[in-house]
């Protein structure tokens, strides 16, 4: 086996367990998220987020993050998502707070609204 050869599987063994991992963070958060979501009932109108919540939390941030692209406003901003959860009843928002493992209420502006 040349050297070359040998270089390529070491670097693709390196690069496949960094995306296992990574993949096993994610899904961690999310897993998180999922249990703690199945059990919170909406601040406003009591319906649980569920998975739902997490769902429309992911559609109103990537519609938002489009429009920040396509508007060119990210101009070397700094950009943190602070929108885990949105009930999908009447769409009051919440981020996740990691201190007390529960949602708190989130003032969160969009910038397609």
């Amino acid at each position: 086996m040349s050297l070359s050869v040998l270089i390529a599987l070491v670097a693709f063994s390196m690069f496949a367990a960094a995306v296992l991992v990574l993949k096993h963070v994610v899904g961690r958060e999310r897993r998180a998220l999922l249990a703690v979501a199945l059990q919170f009932k909406c601040q406003r109108c009591g319906t649980l987020l569920a998975e739902q919540g997490l769902s429309l939390a992911d559609t109103l941030w990537e519609r938002h993050m489009q429009h920040i692209f396509e508007h060119k406003l990210a101009d070397k901003q700094r950009i943190v998502r602070n929108l885990d959860a949105a009930c999908p009843q009447c769409g009051a928002r919440y981020q996740f707070d990691h201190d007390r493992s529960t949602f708190a209420p989130a003032e969160v502006s969009l910038s397609f609204e």
